[in-house]
């Protein structure tokens, strides 16, 4: 199979957009290419993306998530993954503390705006994006927002409450991307990520990406 694969600096400069093609053939199995794109010259954030069984860089949108160690918890035991249909106040805590975690890779320091975090959600919602929630003993631990573009699955979002980390909960929550994505037939998630967050890169290779 031929895997194509878009590259572009300066996305905002239009007269210095740099723009490139990657054309992979007859992938292997395990294939990471020696191409690190961590290049910010706007000053706008760049990002990489994983897949799985193709771990390849790419200058592109944003993430952020937890690591959990992959062993099971008494915590993990005990997280129940629900299906949000409308915002609360607690969601939109979780959706603020995100931003602030976003923000603070790009090295500007914010406090959470609950107000906007409850807007973004509703936007989701009213897009149809499926987010689901995980609760430990009924509280909210994390949220995952799933983007399903031509039947691929993208984490548009994913957070964990510092609390609840490295305790399973951002396992539960990909792994219900995962199985959103096994529904329409697929083997993987998309995932963006910023390159800063150390802990969901190496998150995401302990799956498999």
């Amino acid at each position: 199979m031929i895997r194509t694969i878009r590259f572009s600096l300066f996305p905002y400069l239009p007269f210095f957009r740099l723009s490139f093609y990657l054309v992979l053939s007859s992938v292997p199995e395990k294939c990471t290419l020696p191409l690190q794109i961590y290049l910010d010259p706007t000053g706008y954030s760049s990002s990489v993306y994983f897949t799985k069984k193709l771990d390849i860089p790419a200058v592109q949108c944003y993430n952020n998530a937890d690591l959990t160690k992959g062993v099971e918890s008494e915590t993990m035991k005990k997280i129940e993954l629900v299906e949000i249909r409308q915002v609360n106040d607690a969601l939109a805590e979780m959706v603020a503390l995100f931003r602030v975690e976003l923000r603070s890779y790009k090295g500007i320091a914010s406090k959470p705006n609950v107000e906007d975090g409850r807007e973004e959600m509703k936007e989701y919602l009213l897009a149809g994006f499926p987010v689901f929630a995980a609760t430990v003993h009924g509280e909210y631990a994390g949220y995952v927002v799933c983007r399903i573009e031509s039947e691929v699955v993208w984490v548009e979002s994913i957070f964990v409450r510092e609390e609840y980390r490295r305790q399973g909960v951002a396992a539960a929550l990909h792994g219900k991307a995962e199985e959103i994505a096994a529904s329409y037939g697929n083997d993987t998630v998309y995932n963006y990520v910023h390159p800063n967050n150390h802990r969901m890169i190496e998150f995401l290779r302990k799956r498999g990406y």
